[in-house]
This record gives C-alpha cells, sequence and structure tokens, in this order.
C-alpha cells in the first residue's frame, strides 16, 4: 500500500542509515546503479538500458542539515540581495528550518531566487515559482509585483504603504516556497514511487492547501517579525 506523502514525512525524522538502505534496495531492481558519496548525503544513479530509462536522485542526510546548511542552498543573485535587501536568506532559511520537518529537505539541491527574465529562460512559462527535481526556481519580480499590488488595497500613508507592501511580499514569497517544497518532494523519483502521485488537479489542491496551512502557522507565531519590514 502506498503511503500517504505528508503523513509519511512527518511521521518522523528519516535517518541516513534508513535513506542508504532504501535506496540501495530499490536501485537493486534495475540493471545498473551506482552511488556517489557527498559530504551531506548521496547521488543515486538507476538505469533500465532496455527501456532507456534512467534517474538521477539527489539525496540529503537529515543528520547533516541545519539553518546554515539550508541558507547555502538558497541562491539570490547579488542585485536581488542589495535591492531587497529585507529577504535574506538567513531568515529565510530560520523559517523555512523551524517551520518543516527535516524530511521535506531530503531532496532539495538548491533553491535560486531570479528575475523575471532569468525565470523565464528555464522555467518557460509565467509564474511565482516552479519545482523542477531537484531544484526550485523563485520569480522574485513577479512575488515583488503582487505584494504591490496587494498592498494598495490599504489606504495608508506612504511609508506604511512601503512597510505593507513588503509584508505582503515576504508572505507571498513563503506561501510559494511551502507550495514548490511540498511538490518537489513528489518528483524525488524512489519517493514517488513509493508514495504515488495525486492526480494533477489534486496535486496542486493540495499544494496550495499545504501552503496556506503553513504561511497561518507563520502568522500565529508572528515569526514574520524576524524579518527586517518594520524600521
Amino acid at each position: 500500500m502506498r503511503l500517504h506523502r505528508i503523513k509519511a514525512l512527518r511521521s518522523g525524522i528519516i535517518s541516513k542509515e534508513w535513506l542508504f538502505e532504501f535506496y540501495n534496495h530499490f536501485a537493486e531492481h534495475y540493471e545498473e546503479y551506482s552511488f556517489e558519496q557527498r559530504e551531506d548525503g548521496f547521488i543515486c544513479q538507476i538505469e533500465n538500458k532496455a527501456k532507456d530509462w534512467s534517474k538521477k536522485c539527489i539525496i540529503n542526510y537529515t543528520e547533516n542539515m541545519s539553518v546554515e546548511w539550508l541558507e547555502q542552498k538558497i541562491i539570490v543573485p547579488e542585485e536581488i540581495l542589495l535591492k531587497y535587501n529585507y529577504l535574506d536568506r538567513k531568515t529565510i532559511a530560520t523559517v523555512l528550518y523551524q517551520m518543516l520537518n527535516k524530511n521535506f529537505f531530503i531532496c532539495l539541491e538548491n533553491i535560486y531566487f531570479l528575475n523575471n527574465e532569468d525565470y523565464l529562460n528555464i522555467v518557460k512559462a509565467p509564474s511565482y515559482g516552479c519545482s523542477l527535481y531537484p531544484d526550485i526556481y523563485i520569480n522574485i519580480d513577479e512575488i515583488i509585483k503582487k505584494g504591490n499590488k496587494f498592498s494598495e488595497m490599504y489606504e495608508t500613508s506612504e511609508e506604511d504603504l512601503e512597510a505593507t507592501a513588503k509584508y505582503m511580499t515576504v508572505c507571498f514569497l513563503l506561501e510559494t516556497l511551502f507550495h514548490e517544497i511540498f511538490h518537489l518532494i513528489g518528483e524525488e523519483p524512489v519517493l514517488l514511487f513509493n508514495f504515488g502521485r495525486y492526480p494533477v488537479e489534486r496535486e496542486e489542491k493540495y499544494a496550495n492547501m499545504f501552503a496556506k496551512k503553513m504561511l497561518k502557522q507563520v502568522k500565529d507565531k508572528k515569526i514574520l517579525l524576524m524579518f527586517d519590514i518594520w524600521d
């Protein structure tokens, strides 16, 4: 029986030993497979030449994870950091690490913050974010635009309007990150095989529900105060 993905991921921290044994057992069913050890995990390459099929699985050990580890996986160009300095990598990593079980980062390689042009060159379609296993791409221009648009709905001073825009931007950013992390864990080949994939329309529905639920918890715990929004 295939387990419910989120229930399985939340059931307890997955150990290094379990991961290695799990992937090794799965890979043995294929003609060729290899393991490449990394400092914080391993890469499992699985091939089936008869069907011209291959998969590269990126796996991170939960024992090696920390806020600093996650921060290094968030790649933000210098021009974006300078322009939107309240979206600092350390704070984003801290929030994600506090809010999510470590299992959600098992197959994450990097999170890239990109401007609209660079984002479209990779993702090929306009959106706020996209998970392309094993990476997540964030369209920061579109998220900033959405934050500004929603902030204009409030009648307030120019100074408060700027703070409101930053607040809304952080909310949309975190919601997008939670959404794409949900998708990413469902794209990992071996986990997908064992836990199954929701039908496309349900996958998007559950990703939206998960992201909104996590954002509500962030707000309830007043974690947004960690961001340098209010001077």
